[in-house]
């Protein structure tokens, strides 16, 4: 009996704050409106998500205004060193994850090829950037990547990983000068990858243009 009346109170309790967070929700006052609430009913737990348009604008102009700040420290000469090397790190990058000891757990069933598929478009989509200093397509790009790898059953800390071999590469391969402000942005990538990932579930967040891709 009493475990019947927990059971009920407990599934009450969740209803009564899934209607609190719905009334505030209304209000347009309240802007951060991205709530996540784990239940547990019975052994299966179940999620509730109140999405915020104003929520998914605004993320996505604070990181644009972060990377702006980050992409503008890298210049013309460092920029020039990342192209020369992109070919030779992305080999590099390459040999490192295949040899990760979690890789099986990292990629779940993607092949190999899937995973160098996305390091090649991730490399390609830094070099514009670094470029054109094109924050927002950087985001939009990230955001897409994101959600792609998710959807193909790559793990949500497969990229935390990655960019820590890019990292690591960076120094190997490029001089002082030149991977200082290029690894600020990747640190930045990694910093800003929880934002990333809850982005990347909301339909309303862009995907980068098509020629990012290319």
């Amino acid at each position: 009996m009493l475990h019947i009346v927990t059971r009920l109170f407990y599934r009450f309790s969740c209803i009564t704050i899934a209607v609190l967070l719905l009334f505030l929700s209304l209000h347009r006052t309240i802007y951060h409106r991205k709530v996540l609430i784990w239940c547990r009913a019975e052994t299966r737990p179940f999620l509730l998500l109140l999405p915020s348009k104003e929520y998914i604008i605004m993320s996505i102009q604070s990181l644009t205004d972060q990377f702006a700040q980050a992409l503008e420290l890298v210049d013309s000469v460092a920029t020039r060193a990342y192209s020369q090397n992109l070919s030779r790190m992305v080999n590099a990058v390459n040999e490192t994850m295949q040899q990760h000891p979690q890789l099986p757990d990292l990629i779940g069933p993607n092949p190999i090829q899937v995973m160098e598929e996305h390091r090649n478009n991730l490399a390609r989509l830094m070099l514009a950037q670094f470029r054109f200093n094109g924050a927002r397509t950087l985001v939009g790009g990230l955001i897409w990547m994101d959600r792609t790898l998710i959807e193909s059953g790559f793990s949500p800390d497969y990229f935390l990983v990655e960019l820590d071999v890019w990292m690591q590469t960076i120094d190997q391969h490029l001089d002082a000068r030149s991977a200082r402000p290029i690894k600020q942005v990747y640190q930045l990538m990694r910093d800003v990858h929880p934002q990333i990932l809850v982005l990347a579930q909301q339909s309303e967040s862009e995907p980068p243009p098509n020629n990012t891709m290319r």
